[in-house]
């Protein structure tokens, strides 16, 4: 069997859970810059680990119910047993990926400080305002936000008295001040030092004010009607996709429905081991 296949096949394994552990990890981390080393040393130790329990987990099943896995001895030493047995291998390497997400999943709804995610974290107050303060103000107010959606309006204050006025459409998070920088987009206006609102033209389409020129930050959270761009057949209904979402993030944050969905990858090849 080629040996260069394999150890690829093996690494991705082995990374796969490492990658969605971090990605979990930075969702609630927003604007945090590691090391490129401290992040890919993070990936590998937590994907070794998930991975590591996920192969224990399924020799258990393989040895003690006779589950329908593959061999792992026959795997590395016959040429003929991957393309023998290509449903059995693909199963098994699909059963070991989900067990190693869920797990990922399941370790970090359950130790959600004391784990990978860390107690502590640097944060900008464009963090907190413009990601968290957002959503929570979108989840508080859902009801009241069918058939509509939450924008970021802001008026900049800069050092000279003069001023912009837009809807936020992006931000820089970085920690360090001076790399900051805001883009704002229609409609526009500017605002001059005697306070005087001037409209800007049309043809302008965003204003980069960068933070080493701000003063302050006025922000209002408004909502606006949501025009679906879609034809209406391919549209969920608003609460068909609330629904949805909220599903959603509860089979995968919620540790009752992890905790559910990782006995159930275990039991089914258990029992058709048991069965069979």
């Amino acid at each position: 069997m080629p040996t260069t296949p394999v150890a690829i096949g093996i690494f991705l394994l082995m990374v796969v859970p490492g990658i969605a552990l971090e990605l979990l990890r930075q969702r609630a981390r927003p604007g945090r810059q590691d090391s490129v080393f401290v992040e890919t040393s993070r990936v590998l130790l937590g994907g070794v680990l998930l991975s590591g329990t996920s192969l224990l987990v399924l020799g258990l099943l393989r040895t003690t119910t006779a589950a329908p896995l593959a061999d792992p001895r026959e795997l590395f030493t016959r040429n003929s047993y991957l393309p023998d047995n290509l449903w059995l291998v693909g199963t098994t390497a699909a059963l070991f990926v989900t067990i190693s997400i869920t797990s990922a999943a399941l370790f970090y709804s359950l130790f959600p400080y004391q784990g990978l995610q860390g107690e502590i974290a640097q944060e900008s107050a464009w963090v907190t305002v413009f990601a968290r303060l957002a959503g929570r103000v979108e989840a508080e107010k859902r009801e009241l936000l069918r058939g509509k959606r939450l924008i970021t309006q802001v008026q900049v204050d800069l050092d000279d008295g003069t001023g912009y006025i837009g809807t936020r459409e992006s931000y820089s998070a970085d920690v360090v001040p001076e790399n900051r920088e805001l883009v704002l987009t229609r409609p526009l206006r500017r605002v001059d030092a005697d306070g005087t609102e001037l409209p800007l033209d049309e043809s302008w389409e965003r204003v980069i004010v960068g933070n080493d020129k701000v003063r302050a930050i006025r922000v209002l959270f408004m909502t606006v009607d949501n025009k679906a761009s879609a034809p209406a057949h391919r549209v969920l209904t608003n609460s068909r996709r609330d629904h949805a979402i909220a599903f959603a993030r509860f089979c995968t944050t919620d540790p009752r429905c992890l905790t559910a969905l990782l006995a159930a990858q275990t039991a089914i090849p258990a029992l058709l081991g048991v069965f069979r």
